[in-house]
């Protein structure tokens, strides 16, 4: 066993805490192999529009409440009517709605903040847990989703793009496939990473993930505050496995989930695993119920309370949801986990198995013959990719060219080569959603590590000494420390709106005493009170008590 090396971020915080592992990047379980309660919101990831459980209350399954049915945080001025994310945003200038772009909301400087912690804290868990970020396009053409099934099966809720080509048509009808649409998921993306990596069976699982703007043309009437918007950012990253690894990949991603959830205090949770649909789904019944039961050996592992919800699956795949349960008793269905063997068969990806170009002979021929075939096709999968990348930029593809590129796709899986399954997840889905919720258990009170206003220097006097060393005492270090040096409040004026309406987590009093030494007095937010500390420490050594906070997400 050994401590992983947590890696150098461009931050110079590291928003994880090592896991010890059995192996690198293989079975991501503590080595006592204990889940552990170490965070949620899922919209609709890939192409699941399942109806919402029949067991979860419609009126329970959104995150959007009214004041009259929340506790207010004490001060906060709101509408009765007004969603509390909404009411708690606009008095703490977290983001804002705005007409010339309904749906997508504006992140103002302190929801940007908690949106970046958000990231860089799952940015280092992808490292933990080997993922790889990628960044695809914002739109593609729709071939693209033709060929993953969006464009028959999802197109009301794609935004098409009208571009400048189309407008000086001249009357002439654009090709179907010419024009343009933002991406509503990024799925059909990495899978065309998948292709240009073209990997090996000893390189799987491959997981990709992505934090890129989505968008989703909800209908006017749907928008909510953050929970239901058009455009979004998803917590996305598609797994590229073997059949065989699937127990363990979902395994992986089901601890990862309770290590993540925990962190904020979201441990009160349960399991629903929607199986096969009775007639429209892709693969044999075999492949479902090995895929249905290594779904449940998973569940099983975790401890936790699962059901099934027979017959919702996605066509293509089950897939398991979390259904989160917060303060209010109220259930919210957030993270995803989808199994999918269809869209591996739509961009015809495969992967070289031991079979290929491993076998022998008593004189060699027969073996120098398969290597020269695994070697072929390896070029012909080379080949066949950049054909249809040239396809797609130059023109739509005709029927006899289709038929070639399926029999060469034929020919690679009668050599031995394999097809993928992809894992889709989510942990916190949309990450405006899951701000909502964090917006709705925090109130204005927000964990340090991931406070807008982490901390507070209060002069106690106007001198230039006395500004110049606050300034200079914590006013260079990364973490969000303000200074008020307004001469128009007392010092007890000071510190009441520093504890109430600026609602810091670290409140530093900085006299002319305090300069001389160098030395300076801090009080801490701590279960509803502020504690004074005990000790006076050095601006360095109070940037270090910052870090080992940040460190134990406190």
């Amino acid at each position: 066993m050994k401590r992983l090396k947590l890696p150098s971020f461009a931050t110079s915080r590291i928003l994880a805490r090592p896991l010890v592992r059995p192996a690198l990047y293989r079975l991501r379980l503590p080595s006592d192999g204990q889940h552990r309660h170490l965070s949620p919101g899922a919209w609709r990831c890939c192409s699941s529009h399942g109806a919402e459980p029949a067991d979860i209350p419609r009126a329970a399954a959104t995150t959007t409440t009214t004041i009259a049915d929340t506790t207010t945080p004490a001060g906060l001025e709101t509408n009765s009517k007004k969603p509390i994310e909404r009411a708690l945003s606009g008095k703490h200038a977290l983001y804002g709605l705005k007409p010339e772009s309904p749906g997508s909301p504006v992140l103002y400087v302190n929801g940007t903040r908690i949106f970046n912690r958000l990231v860089e804290f799952l940015r280092a868990q992808y490292t933990l847990y080997g993922y790889q970020e990628v960044n695809t396009p914002l739109m593609y053409k729709n071939a693209l989703w033709r060929q993953s099934g969006h464009l028959e099966n999802f197109a009301d809720d794609m935004f098409q793009i009208v571009n400048r080509k189309e407008r000086h048509a001249l009357g002439r009808a654009m090709d179907e496939d010419e024009r343009f649409s933002l991406k509503p998921m990024n799925c059909p993306g990495h899978c065309l990473v998948y292709q240009t990596m073209n990997p090996g069976w000893r390189e799987l699982p491959l997981r990709l993930a992505e934090f890129a703007p989505l968008h989703r043309d909800e209908v006017p009437s749907a928008l909510t505050g953050l929970t239901r918007v058009r455009r979004f950012h998803q917590d996305d990253a598609h797994i590229f496995c073997r059949p065989e690894q699937i127990q363990e990949e979902v395994t992986a991603t089901l601890a990862m989930l309770d290590t993540v959830y925990a962190v904020f205090g979201m441990t009160d949770y349960k399991f629903l695993l929607s199986t096969r649909p009775e007639s429209k789904y892709v693969g044999t019944e075999e492949e479902w119920a090995r895929a249905e039961d290594a779904l449940k050996g998973c569940l099983a592992a975790t401890g936790r309370e699962w059901t099934v919800n027979a017959g919702d699956g996605a066509f293509y795949g089950p897939k398991i949801d979390v259904i989160l349960k917060d303060a209010k008793g109220r259930y919210h269905q957030t993270a995803t986990v989808q199994l999918d063997f269809q869209l591996p068969r739509k961009f015809e990806l495969v992967y070289k198995t031991p079979q290929v170009g491993s076998h022998s002979s008593k004189d060699g021929k027969a073996a120098t013959e398969v290597e020269e075939q695994a070697e072929q096709a390896e070029q012909e999968i080379e080949g066949r990719n950049e054909k249809i990348e040239e396809e797609r930029i130059e023109e739509k593809v005709e029927g006899e060219i289709e038929g070639k590129a399926k029999s060469q796709y034929e020919n690679l899986l009668e050599q031995g080569f394999e097809v993928p399954v992809i894992v889709h997840r989510a942990l916190f889905g949309s990450l405006e959603r899951f701000m909502a919720l964090l917006i709705e258990r925090y109130g204005v009170r927000w964990p340090f590590w991931l406070s807008p206003h982490q901390a507070v220097v209060i002069p106690t006097s106007g001198k230039p000494e006395v500004l110049a060393f606050a300034q200079q005492s914590l006013g260079a270090r990364t973490f969000y420390v303000d200074v008020m040096d307004s001469e128009q409040k007392g010092l007890r004026k000071k510190l009441a709106l520093a504890k109430t309406s600026g609602a810091y987590n670290v409140v530093v009093v900085l006299g002319p005493a305090e300069a001389r030494d160098g030395l300076l007095k801090y009080e801490v937010y701590r279960e509803g009170k502020y504690v004074q500390a005990e000790e006076r420490l050095t601006p360095a050594e109070l940037y270090a008590r910052f870090m080992e906070m940040e460190r134990e997400f406190q």
